[in-house]
């Protein structure tokens, strides 16, 4: 048979209670009596429930750990039960013993006549006294007042806390051998390539002698045979001490047969400069077979060779300029890999190195003659990125480790700042970071309402500015305007700390 479990609260009395049975609509029906707390102690309420139960066409029985109440139920003949589901599993006997109100409950005709002859009697003569009329009266209106005084003003307590900065240092070891964070500072960190390319030019500092004119003179043919014999241009005569010196005949000639017959043709040095000026008589040598059939000499000194000093491009030109392009390009590199990252992830521009040089092009070689000189590269540099929210993440962990319990937080206050200079290891980057925010001591709302219910605004003020540190004096807020004080419930006031979300 279906049960009705009907819980009673520790505030409750018959009269609620028998309320609650008169909603129920099951053939029976279980008062459950709360673990805390006695109610409904009296042999008269089991009696009055139990009627109620009746005219509702319901069985009444009882879930309560009460020795009181177990008696008078007993006494009554209503069953007890140690817990609801027994209540559902036991038998329950029937009580027959107020079965009869059931049946007819209108009252004997003499006793309706008895309350109609009562109806009728005359009332007593203070009830129609007009000073007992003007009493009720007044006293029904002071209670209006007093409700209206107890429940219609409401107050709201703006509060604004005094913050404060809390800071906390954190050494730091990031590495992409650390897989997660640790409060003692370490931080995973990957690492991130970027390619480059550009050039640049400067102008060369160093000196090269560049030979610009070549050295001339005669040379003279002597015939060793009895025949004519013919000297082409470019014939090639030379000096025959170190170091050699070669010249050419610039014109054709020939010399007379016969033994000693001679002839002289113009000659100039094969390359420019100082060192083709000769003295006379110093070139001794043919090139080729006329070597054989004729001898050679320069009566007159060779002369007219000149060099000069120009400029060049020097080893240190190059280094200078290969460095300039390098950390032009690390600068575009960082740059580019900054503009790259998401969110507010860091890069530790310590960390950034060349990896790869792809392309190298210069326009002229070492100690050779240049004014100028231009270098083109193209790069892969690598640097080491640290996760933002990681950095954040491991801060607040640090900063809510050393917050005492009264301190609250308040938002979007974090900053974090390096106190020093990363170091670069092998496969780590060790600093340190400073994490600061600021906080604020937590307010009792509960508090601050006793320190104010009842007063006039500016003693709750001054009672409230003694008790809590503030930014600014409270502001109190009184609905209607013109009430004098404080409401005296706590639910009709409403407390706002300012500043904390």
């Amino acid at each position: 048979m279906k049960i009705q479990i009907i819980p009673i609260d520790r505030h409750d009395d018959v009269l609620s209670v028998r309320d609650k049975i008169s909603w129920a609509k099951s053939p029976r029906m279980v008062l459950v009596w709360p673990e805390t707390g006695r109610v409904l102690t009296r042999r008269l309420d089991l009696v009055i429930l139990q009627r109620a139960s009746l005219q509702s066409g319901a069985q009444l029985g009882l879930v309560t750990r009460d020795d009181e109440v177990i008696a008078n139920a007993t006494e009554v003949g209503v069953p007890v039960f140690k817990s609801v589901s027994g209540a559902q599993k036991s038998y329950w006997k029937h009580n027959r013993k107020l079965g009869p109100l059931l049946t007819d409950r209108r009252p004997p005709q003499d006793l309706r006549s008895q309350q109609s002859l009562n109806r009728i009697l005359p009332q007593p003569v203070w009830m129609d006294s007009h000073w007992v009329k003007y009493t009720f009266f007044f006293l029904a209106v002071a209670s209006l007042l007093i409700m209206m005084a107890a429940f219609i003003p409401s107050a709201t307590i703006i509060v604004t806390p005094q913050s404060q900065i809390q800071t906390v240092n954190i050494p730091i070891l990031a590495s992409s051998q650390i897989k997660a964070i640790n409060l003692t500072g370490n931080l995973p960190a990957h690492y991130l390539s970027m390619i480059v390319e550009g050039q640049n030019k400067i102008d060369t500092t160093g000196r090269v002698v560049v030979a610009d004119r070549k050295a001339v003179g005669i040379a003279r043919f002597t015939n060793l045979t009895d025949r004519v014999v013919a000297i082409p241009s470019h014939t090639i005569v030379s000096t025959t001490v170190e170091p050699i010196r070669r010249y050419s005949t610039t014109l054709d000639s020939k010399v007379e047969p016969g033994s000693g017959k001679t002839t002289d043709s113009p000659i100039e040095a094969m390359t420019p400069g100082e060192a083709a000026n000769q003295s006379d008589n110093s070139i001794r040598a043919i090139e080729g077979s006329l070597g054989l059939q004729l001898t050679v000499t320069n009566p007159y000194a060779m002369t007219g060779g000149s060099s000069n000093l120009s400029r060049a491009l020097s080893q240190a030109d190059h280094d200078q300029l290969h460095d300039l392009l390098v950390k032009m390009l690390q600068q575009a590199a960082l740059s580019q890999l900054s503009k790259s990252l998401t969110h507010d992830d860091q890069l530790i521009p310590e960390t950034l190195t060349l990896k790869n040089t792809l392309d190298e092009k210069i326009s002229s070689e070492i100690n050779q003659p240049a004014d100028t000189v231009s270098l083109s590269l193209r790069l892969e540099f690598v640097g080491m990125i640290i996760s933002g929210s990681d950095i954040r993440t491991l801060a607040q962990a640090a900063l809510d480790a050393n917050l005492s319990g009264a301190s609250l937080p308040l938002n979007n206050t974090l900053e974090i700042t390096s106190t020093d200079k990363p170091v670069v290891g092998e496969t780590n980057v060790r600093w340190q970071i400073k994490a600061q925010r600021q906080v604020m001591t937590q307010l009792s709302r509960d508090q601050i309402i006793a320190y104010t219910k009842g007063f006039s605004p500016a003693d709750a003020s001054s009672r409230i500015s003694k008790q809590v540190l503030l930014k600014n004096p409270p502001i109190i807020l009184l609905n209607p305007a013109w009430w004098p004080t404080l409401p005296i419930f706590p639910f009709r006031i409403l407390v706002v700390v300012s500043g904390v979300s």
